[in-house]
């Protein structure tokens, strides 16, 4: 008895493609395929020595969205896989087993669990899924775990309460789950990662745990897993015992590391997706000229994030920036002059997204008069009459018509575009132009009627579409005091290079 289980990566069904099945050369199966969503089931008999062949028709569209699983109902094991891990399938055939299959592994279960040495180092142990059997405990709460088989091994955490294991893949997507109990037969999950590496400061000295390995795919095949006790925590462990970082003109790197780093009592990062713990900090005083550029760049830390805090000192913080990305490393933290922390004290904390995979990493302090946005300290009259009009202008009847996010005064855009200072405005937020902001304003629509008309003329006769979107209008009279006057102005545009000279720009 055979159970055929097709997957959709996307979930929109096969698109045309599907696979026939045949024993012996006579279909059993024909053309079945994933209809719509993600999956579809179908089920087969055979005899023991028959050949089972699997005929992909690849005539559709998407294939490597494609997946095949045959599982063995009464050996309860996959014997067939094609199409994972985004690869097309290929088909293929098997023979029949005439025996009862492969025998589970001996630490099938946690009683026959395999002890992992604790060493300050990585001494792997290899281990197997093969044959493995479902353990009856609930199913672990990260991956994806219907009827896989699982393995056990247990080891005991060391004397400084810091533990780190470490999987290696060979054949399979491997998961593990931990668990402590007051012996084999009572556990409780206490940890789960999805990711190589489990790393934990919390688990008490002496507590013997128990790691639960299987594979994400339900495939079979093998892995490597040790234990390891992670050096102590790096010295800068919390704000008040931070390292000192001086700010300079260019990148002078200091290495750090997250390795074995214990939770900090500061509230967590507001941008972090996964904070888990596991942080360590420096300080700095912000120059004179109120810009800070923050910059991480990757050792053996491979993603994480930055957060910038003030305050009156290491006990009362105040997060002023924050960075983070999951999948690698975050980018720079920007102190501008509107942050108002010239010359203060500020605190530095970086941390790994979800203290799994700790390492080494370098960062910097450098005084950059980057580009930086102001959306709040100037009305629109004010940024006409005190920024855009100098010399012997006179301004006056300023009227703006836009979304207030969309006008802002900008500093430090001389190295970029050739301005030291001015106004922007945008069709979006105007903070977007730093890169730090988003596109989107809801609703920003002109109450001027002559002006959105004479736009969608301008536009018309260019080869654009007809309907304005996102008019931002800042009008003012002006006297001038000699016959020339000069408007320096820059048009740029997120959507460069993919839509200029089309319907939509």
């Amino acid at each position: 008895n055979y159970t055929v289980d097709l997957h959709d990566t996307f979930g929109d069904g096969w698109n045309g493609n599907s696979i026939t099945i045949s024993v012996n050369g006579t279909s059993v199966l024909t053309a079945i395929d994933v209809p719509t969503a993600s999956d579809a089931q179908y089920n087969f008999t055979a005899n023991a020595g028959d050949v089972v062949t699997i005929t992909y028709d690849n005539s559709g569209s998407w294939q490597t969205e494609n997946e095949i699983t045959i599982t063995s109902d009464d050996l309860g094991s996959v014997v067939f896989t094609d199409g994972m891990g985004g690869v097309a399938p290929t088909g293929g055939s098997f023979t029949v087993a005439a025996d009862c299959g492969i025998a589970p592994p001996a630490n099938d279960e946690p009683c026959t669990a395999i002890n992992l040495p604790m060493n300050g180092t990585c001494n792997p142990t290899t281990g197997s899924v093969d044959g493995a059997t479902t353990s009856a405990l609930p199913n672990p709460s990260c991956g994806s775990f219907t009827t896989q088989g699982d393995v056990w091994f247990e080891t005991t955490v060391g004397p400084t309460g810091l533990l780190q294991i470490d999987l290696t893949d060979g054949g399979i997507d491997a998961n593990m789950a931990i668990y402590d109990g007051t012996d084999c037969s009572n556990l409780n999950e206490i940890g789960c990662s999805v990711s190589n590496t489990f790393f934990s400061s919390t688990i008490p000295a002496g507590t013997q745990i128990w790691i639960r390995v299987w594979d994400e795919n339900n495939s079979i095949g093998s892995f490597t897993i040790c234990a390891i006790e992670p050096p102590p925590p790096p010295t800068n462990n919390d704000p008040c015992s931070a390292i000192t970082l001086l700010v300079d003109t260019v990148c002078n790197n200091t290495t750090g590391t997250t390795e074995s780093a214990i939770n900090s009592t500061v509230a967590d990062p507001s941008c972090s997706f996964g904070y888990n713990g596991g942080d360590v900090w420096y300080t700095a005083t912000v120059p004179a000229s109120g810009f800070m550029h923050v910059n991480l760049t990757a050792g053996g830390l491979q993603d994480g994030g930055i957060a910038v805090y003030s305050g009156p000192d290491c006990n009362t913080l105040t997060e002023v920036a924050c960075s983070e990305s999951t999948w690698s490393m975050p980018t720079p933290v920007v102190i501008t002059p509107s942050d108002n922390l010239q010359g203060q004290q500020v605190w530095i904390r970086i941390w790994e997204g979800d203290n799994d995979n700790p390492g080494s990493f370098e960062i910097c302090l450098v005084d950059d008069p980057v580009l930086f946005v102001d959306p709040t300290s100037y009305t629109p009259d004010d940024l006409i009459t005190d920024i855009l009009v100098t010399g012997c202008l006179q301004a006056s009847n300023v009227q703006y018509d836009g979304d207030p996010s969309a006008i802002a005064y900008f500093q430090g855009g001389e190295s970029t575009f050739g301005m030291a200072s001015g106004v922007v405005l945008g069709t979006g937020s105007a903070v977007a132009l730093t890169g730090q902001g988003t596109d989107a304003v809801s609703g920003q629509e002109t109450t001027q009627t002559d002006v959105e008309s004479d736009l969608s003329n301008i536009s018309v006769q260019n080869g654009g579409a007809s309907d304005m979107h996102d008019e931002v209008i800042l009008e003012f009279d002006f006297v001038p005091s000699s016959d020339t006057t000069n408007f320096d102005f820059v048009f740029a545009s997120s959507e460069y290079p993919s839509f200029e000279h089309t319907s939509y720009n």
